[in-house]
């Protein structure tokens, strides 16, 4: 639900917060983070609740992006270059893998160890499996 009554009072313990942080916890610990609480009420009356503006695709995929900076100048380059390249591998690999691509899924990295149920199943067989946003590897135990 949305509480405007409270939004001033938010505002101003999150800026009794920030200023209140460093004296609190110690200048190492101050963040760029830190000031940005200060806009929170801001983005609320500009995108609403923060359940409508969640970021968590985006920050889950700062690992890839971080992967892809080897030096520490020019990163919107760097990460261009590795993403073509990336794109270059993974069209080869296509050619290459005997991959099964349908309207249900993508069936990837054909094998034949095993396991067979009863030696019942001789179709081919394939270490891993994506269906839409989903993958799954015979690889990961947690899969």
């Amino acid at each position: 639900p949305h509480h405007v009554s409270l939004k001033q009072y938010a505002h101003d313990l999150l800026e009794y917060f920030v200023k209140s942080f460093e004296q609190i916890y110690g200048q190492m610990y101050m963040a760029p983070n830190i000031h940005g609480l200060l806009h929170l009420v801001d983005d609320y009356d500009r995108f609403g609740p923060l359940d409508n503006c969640s970021t968590f695709s985006f920050e889950n995929y700062m690992k890839v992006l971080k992967s892809m900076i080897r030096k520490p100048h020019k990163p919107l380059e760097q990460v261009i270059i590795r993403y073509n390249e990336g794109e270059k591998s993974t069209s080869n690999l296509k050619k290459k893998c005997n991959i099964i691509n349908n309207n249900e899924g993508l069936l990837l990295r054909p094998h034949n160890k095993g396991p067979l149920i009863n030696n019942l199943v001789t179709n081919p067989q394939f270490s891993t499996l994506i269906l839409g946003n989903y993958k799954l590897k015979t690889s990961v135990d947690a899969d």
